[in-house]
């Protein structure tokens, strides 16, 4: 069965343990989106009222010292996988990665651009990732065994 980015309506359901609902991760994605296209990114403008205090708080440490080792990039919308309402055994299962940083230096990045970054992304083997996503590769792969997917799927 295709599953994941390539194919978002498809359900990952390898087994009877697993069940899912493309349609309703489609509605939070798009309310996401709203919001974010509202209140963050208009679509080619950061509009955040916070952006100034969050640069800050990433830029300086807590004694307002700048620090010269930390990089920017402001407007690097979410990713939710088009799998997120993933039911496990009748219970709601939820995946959730934050991550302070992509690894990337642009910035206002729409959350379909950031879909298509990770797609491309996740379908280079470990060895091709930067060396940040490389730190666990155990990490990376902990979904898959359960689902049966591939990477980005």
């Amino acid at each position: 069965m295709t599953t994941g980015v390539d194919n978002p309506g498809a359900s990952v359901a390898a087994s009877g343990r697993f069940s899912d609902d493309p349609a309703r991760t489609a509605i939070r994605v798009a309310q996401l989106d709203e919001y974010f296209t509202a209140q963050v990114l208009d679509g080619t403008d950061m509009i955040c009222r916070d952006l100034t205090t969050c640069r800050r708080s990433a830029t300086t440490d807590r004694f307002g010292r700048r620090r010269p080792d930390v990089a920017y990039a402001a407007g690097q919308l979410s990713h939710v996988g088009a799998h997120y309402d993933l039911v496990e055994d009748g219970r709601p299962l939820r995946i959730l990665v934050v991550a302070m940083e992509t690894g990337r230096p642009d910035e206002n990045v729409t959350m379909p651009r950031r879909r298509a970054q990770l797609s491309a992304s996740a379908a280079q083997p470990m060895s091709g990732q930067p060396a940040h996503a490389r730190r666990d590769e155990r990490v990376a792969g902990r979904g898959r065994p359960s689902t049966g997917r591939g990477p980005g799927r």
